[in-house]
Parts: C-alpha cells; sequence; structure tokens
C-alpha cells in the first residue's frame, strides 16, 4: 500500500476498509496486502449506478440490525419491485418493515446501524451496502451508506417469485418464540439450502468498517447439520474479505435467519459461534475450508412472514458440484474405522471423498484475473473472489487460478 507523504500508521488503519477481526483472519490465511489492496478498489463509500438500479428491480432485501443488548439479528423484507429506491448514491429507501413480532422491528431507530444485502436469486447476482438508519416512518425506513460493494455468485440457488398482496381479510403474520429449537424448526433447517447470517463488530459503531454485516450462505439441501440445538455449516472458498468471520472472531453472537420460499415461512435464530480452523472435521467435507458451529439461544418463528412464493424449479448452483454432504461425512467414518483414522485414511489416498479438500493457492489468486481492473464498477462483485465463470452449456464452473490439492 503507498501513503501520501506525511501520513502514519495510524492514518493508514483509519483510510482501511477492513476493522481489526478481518484482518485478523485475512493475515491468518496469507492474504491481508493482497486482499487490502483489493479492498480499497471495491468498497465505496457510494453505490455505483448499476448498484442503484439494482435494488430498485429485486422484489426482496436482506436486513442485518443489532437489539438494544447488542444481538444481531437478520431477516428478509419485501415487496413488489421499486419498493426499494435509491434517491441519492447514498441514499437508499426501503418501502417495507419487519412485521411487529419481528425481532429486528424495534431496532429499526435513527442512528441505529443497518445492513442490507440485495440479492436477486434468479440472476445470482447480490450487492451489499451497509449504513445508517436516517429516517423511519409507518411504512419504511432511509438508510445514509457508508459502504457498498458486489459479491460473486457462488454458491446461490437460482429461484424465481411472485410477490403475494394479502387481502384485507388476510390473517396477520403468526408469531412463535422459543428458547433453543423445536422439532419444526430443526426440519427446516435440515432441509434448507440457503440461510443468512448477520454478524456484528463489538465496538461503539464509531466507523463504517464498526457496524454490522449480513451475508448469503449456501450449499445443498442437508448442508446444515442439526445436532439438538447445534448447528454445523462448512464454510466454503469465498472471496478472502472474511466480513463474517472477521466478525465472529471479535463477537460470538449473530442472527441466522432461514425461509421457506413455498410458504413465506421465516426462521429467525440468535446464536454463537465457534469457528473450527482445521482438523478432521474439516477435512472430511470436501470443499470445506472451514467450520462453524452455530449453538442456538433463542428462536422466532413468523408464519407467513415474506410476502413471496417461490415458482418453477430450483437450478443448484454449479459450484456444488465440488462440494460434499454430512451423508458422505458420516460414510466416510464408518469406511476409515472411526473419526480418529479420518484424517490419516484420506492422506494415505485409502477414503476417496469424491472431491478432496481444496485451496486457492494466493500467489496464483494475485496473479489471475483477480488483479483489480473491472471496466465498470458493476464488473467489481466478481473481482472480489475467485472470478467464475459456467460455460455456455451451464455446467461446472472454471477458475482462471491455479488449484493445490492439500491432502
Amino acid at each position: 500500500m503507498t501513503l501520501k507523504s506525511g501520513t502514519g500508521e495510524k492514518a493508514a488503519r483509519r483510510a482501511s476498509p477492513f476493522h481489526a477481526g478481518e484482518q485478523a483472519v485475512q493475515a491468518r490465511f496469507g492474504v491481508r496486502d493482497k486482499i487490502e489492496a483489493i479492498g480499497r478498489r471495491i468498497i465505496h463509500s457510494e453505490m455505483p449506478k448499476q448498484h442503484r438500479v439494482f435494488f430498485a428491480q429485486i422484489p426482496f432485501v436482506v436486513m442485518g440490525v443489532k437489539d438494544a443488548d447488542g444481538q444481531p439479528w437478520a431477516t428478509l423484507l419485501s415487496g413488489q419491485p421499486g419498493f426499494i429506491t435509491a434517491s441519492t448514491p447514498t441514499c437508499l429507501e426501503i418501502g417495507a418493515l419487519p412485521a411487529v413480532a419481528d425481532p429486528t422491528r424495534s431496532s429499526l431507530s435513527v442512528d441505529s446501524p443497518v445492513a442490507l444485502l440485495g440479492i436477486e436469486l434468479h440472476s445470482r447476482r447480490r450487492n451489499r451496502a451497509n449504513g445508517r438508519v436516517t429516517a423511519t416512518s409507518e411504512g419504511g425506513f432511509s438508510v445514509a451508506i457508508d459502504q457498498s460493494f458486489g459479491n460473486c455468485p457462488q454458491y446461490i440457488q437460482a429461484r424465481r417469485f411472485d410477490v403475494v398482496t394479502p387481502g384485507s381479510a388476510a390473517p396477520p403474520p403468526a408469531i412463535e418464540h422459543g428458547r433453543g429449537l423445536d422439532d419444526a424448526a430443526r426440519q427446516m433447517i435440515a432441509a434448507a439450502d440457503t440461510f443468512f447470517i448477520a454478524s456484528a463488530h463489538p465496538g461503539g459503531d464509531t466507523g463504517p468498517t464498526e457496524g454490522i454485516d449480513v451475508s448469503h450462505r449456501g450449499g445443498k439441501p442437508g448442508f446444515v447439520k442439526v445436532d439438538d440445538d447445534v448447528l454445523t455449516v462448512p464454510d466454503f472458498l469465498g472471496n478472502y474479505l472474511f466480513n463474517t468471520l472477521g466478525n465472529l472472531v471479535l463477537e460470538r453472537r449473530a442472527g441466522l435467519v432461514f425461509s421457506d420460499f413455498t410458504t413465506g415461512d421465516l426462521l429467525h435464530l440468535a446464536v454463537e459461534a465457534e469457528i473450527i480452523w482445521d482438523g478432521p472435521e474439516v477435512d472430511a467435507f470436501a470443499g470445506a475450508e472451514r467450520l462453524v458451529r452455530f449453538r442456538v439461544r433463542d428462536m422466532v418463528r413468523v408464519a407467513r412472514g415474506l410476502a413471496l412464493r417461490e415458482v418453477g424449479a430450483v437450478e443448484p448452483s454449479p459450484f456444488l458440484a465440488r462440494t460434499g454432504s454430512w451423508t458422505a461425512v458420516a460414510a466416510t467414518r464408518v469406511n476409515a474405522g472411526g473419526p480418529g483414522d479420518l484424517t490419516r485414511s484420506v492422506r494415505e489416498g485409502r477414503i476417496d471423498l469424491g472431491v478432496r479438500p481444496q485451496r486457492i493457492r494466493m500467489e496464483a489468486f494475485a496473479r489471475s484475473s483477480l488483479a483489480p481492473r473491472a471496466t465498470s464498477r458493476d464488473d467489481e462483485a466478481l473481482i472480489s473472489c475467485p472470478r467464475a465463470r459456467t460455460d455456455l452449456a451451464g455446467q461446472s464452473p472454471s477458475f482462471p487460478v491455479s488449484i493445490a490439492i492439500d491432502l
């Protein structure tokens, strides 16, 4: 990084788009300087025109907020396309509010930090906008943007929706609260191929890097393992920004939201996270870089909380072809003779996981087409992750980088 004359280390830290937790995880994997340079190019303090147009055309947005105790929560807000507008490059106006008993509703107050993820599932486009609430009304709220950047299409299942307009006689969303999970929640989670996670910096929200973030997570149905009130999720190859993990190393509390897109039901969870960086459990799950384990503390279920209904067939992400399943992990453990023999069996080639754990060589990553040279800000969503493309037959993704196989 090149600094202007007279600036020092303190000024450099202040200018970084990443807080200390994100920087620590980037350093852990040896990508700190490379990602700092990329982050300075792709993370903006205002929305480019492409992002403003994008938000205006989507039927739902994912939102993350913190409650009065600092607990992050995530939810989905929906409406007819156009319910979100961008009056200026630094202001989003959202014409929707969470349900009255939604755990995020009471946290939408002026000057509170808020994270927004605009995601168009059928095109697999997604853009982030983090900022602060500037105004609220009976029909929505406004957000001043601090950070705006795009994300790549990895692990997104393509879906299409119809927007549901409730009639005047429609019952209000039914709300249920609980400590931990009940059987219905466990079944919903075990069938999911998508969820969203809100995570937060534990500080005083004094700068654009110290607020809240909300992210997408996707996998094959069943990629979230459910053990009573504990959820275990593989963390696949991503964009190396480590926004979520960077928050979790500083603040273990997070908020998850699962949606049944066929019924509109939302399941909100308050959890505590533990990151499993490496070891036999990680090695056993094909494609996993790490695992994240969530212990569920509180649950809020909102029946019909999302005014969208899925139509047509779901198209799984082509990136999932390179990932495993918990069923395969269980079978591998049996064939290996027990959990203690798993890693040795894989490394000696006695157990074939189908797809072996992969790591992108950071040196190749830096020399690849990831070198920041987007022709427009709309292209920058692809700079922030290994630039993946799907061939015209719509099959498996390929990467213009070298792959190192770690066995």
